[in-house]
């Protein structure tokens, strides 16, 4: 059943990048709004991903839809890159996990830096938008 792996992948992914949204929220004050645009473009796309994975593997009834979304250059293909692009956003992942190169300056610096950073994450985020779009429609037709 390849397609639960690569749900789990793309929830994995997500799982990472909603800690770093919720991380660099709550250490930054005011935090840029795309990050809670991010937060909740993402989670959705988990919560679809892990109903997915229930389908699947109750009954089958997502397989055929998702195997379509899963080929080679798909869409399944395009959600990972997006979500490992939004993760390559944030300075490093140390920071969330409490280890001592979580400073001021680091949190300082990631903040000046994000506007350089803005239009590409709102880039990754249409994209994301549509291509969940695609999924919920893709699956919602399997089950009619």
């Amino acid at each position: 059943m390849a397609e639960v792996g690569t749900a789990i992948a793309i929830v994995q992914l997500a799982d990472r990048v909603i800690g770093l949204c919720m991380y660099w929220i709550e250490a930054v004050r005011d935090a840029p709004a795309d990050l809670r645009s991010i937060l909740l473009e993402t989670s959705m796309l988990q919560t679809i991903f892990k109903h997915i994975e229930f389908l699947i593997a109750c009954d089958n009834t997502a397989s055929a839809a998702f195997n379509d979304l899963a080929k080679p250059d798909g869409t399944l293909e395009h959600c990972h890159r997006i979500l490992t692009s939004l993760i390559d956003l944030f300075p490093d992942g140390d920071m969330c996990t409490g280890h001592a190169s979580s400073s001021k300056f680091t949190v300082m610096t990631a903040r000046l830096a994000w506007p350089f950073k803005e239009s590409k994450a709102r880039k990754l985020l249409e994209e994301l938008g549509r291509y969940k779009t695609a999924i919920t429609l893709a699956l919602t037709a399997a089950s009619a």
